[in-house]
């Protein structure tokens, strides 16, 4: 958020990352009273028209109390002098006592609200298209039924979004996600697609280290199977959910889907032995794409797919060369309803595993202490 009791509006920022101190007061306390503190329309507006003057920078000395030194280490090579301190009335304020108007959305820890601090930003902003969450590639968030992507529109966000994760992962000092998967990208109104909730974002390894190691945090069906076990955490653990989501924008299913039949029910198990083939491909390919898929582009996609996923880290591609090679796959015309690779085989059975062929994926490592959502 803008801090402008500091700077000019031509020479700032539009955004600064913030802090507040109500994390550690009780619940009650913080939200009780809410209804009692709705300034008025005027109220607002006035203080939105100008600087908030109690803002104040953040300094690091008001982060000493954290009982992670990496935290304070992180925050002071990231952010630097710019992190704001704002009081909980202040960010009342802002928010219009959290109102439900204001809320973006609610992740693993806690809710997530946009708050204005002048008001000349706030009606630029209005001009901005509308983002929402890509849900499981079933379609968009409130238009889970009646909309389905097509093959273009799903190769431009599987593009966007590695671009995002190469991004940080090309740092001087990089950042592992953590947590990709596909309700945390959000898609604008041209399809463009952007990373969101950074919440377990972390430090990667630097100089001659090789991992982090951390507590195990995710979701299931998208974590790396070597942080689950270990709790080492590279780059190449995003690589891994990648290729989980880029299965996802392949086949139409979810990372796991527990109603399913048992070998059916990851979707690596399930597809892997599918996605070396163009003729056994359009067995797990989603049917609602309807052939309208280019082959050769499908085929290069499941194969990127497969070697994201693979158990051993250092057989997966790094992010910018996964951007690449999906890059190049955008123009193909070899539609599968023209080239005899649609509809599919009866004997695909509906995607159904053969019992004779299983995926291989399944390490029976024991996990490393964490928390993992399902």
């Amino acid at each position: 958020m803008r801090d402008s009791s500091t700077t000019s509006t031509k020479s700032s920022p539009l955004w600064k990352p913030f802090a507040s101190n109500c994390c550690s007061v009780d619940d009650q306390t913080v939200f009780g009273n809410l209804s009692r503190c709705r300034p008025s329309k005027s109220e607002f507006s006035k203080n939105h028209l100008g600087p908030l003057p109690s803002f104040r920078r953040l300094s690091f000395t008001d982060l000493s109390r954290s009982s992670s030194a990496r935290i304070n280490e992180d925050l002071a090579h990231t952010l630097g002098a710019d992190l704001v301190d704002f009081q909980m009335c202040e960010l009342k304020m802002i928010t219009q006592c959290f109102s439900g108007n204001y809320l973006l959305g609610e992740g693993g820890f806690g809710k997530v609200y946009k708050g204005y601090i002048d008001e000349n930003l706030r009606q630029s902003l209005k001009a901005q298209p509308v983002a929402v969450k890509l849900l499981d590639i079933e379609g968009l968030q409130g238009h889970r039924i009646s909309i389905s992507l097509p093959w273009a529109t799903r190769l431009k966000i599987a593009v966007a979004a590695a671009k995002g994760l190469a991004f940080l992962h090309d740092l001087e000092s990089p950042i592992i996600y953590r947590d990709f998967k596909t309700s945390n990208i959000l898609l604008d109104s041209d399809f463009t697609a952007k990373l969101s909730d950074f919440g377990l974002a972390t430090m990667g390894p630097e100089g001659s280290k090789s991992h982090v190691t951390t507590r195990v945090m995710g979701t299931y069906g998208y974590a790396a199977p070597e942080y689950v076990s270990t709790g080492h955490l590279t780059t190449k653990s995003d690589v891994y959910s990648y290729g989980v989501v880029l299965l996802e924008l392949l086949t139409g299913r979810r990372a796991t889907e527990k109603s399913r039949p048992k070998n059916q029910q990851n979707i690596i198990d399930w597809a892997k032995p599918y996605l070396t083939s163009s003729r056994r491909l359009r067995c797990v390919i989603d049917p609602r794409l309807a052939g309208q898929y280019s082959v050769k582009a499908a085929k290069d996609t499941a194969l990127l797919a497969l070697q994201c996923v693979s158990p051993n880290p250092k057989d997966r591609p790094k992010m910018p060369a996964v951007v690449e090679a999906l890059e190049s796959l955008m123009h193909h015309k070899d539609m599968a309803v023209s080239s005899g690779h649609w509809p599919p085989s009866p004997r695909c059975q509906g995607g159904k595993v053969s019992p004779k062929v299983r995926g291989d994926n399944r390490s029976g490592r024991k996990s490393a202490p964490g928390s993992l959502r399902s």
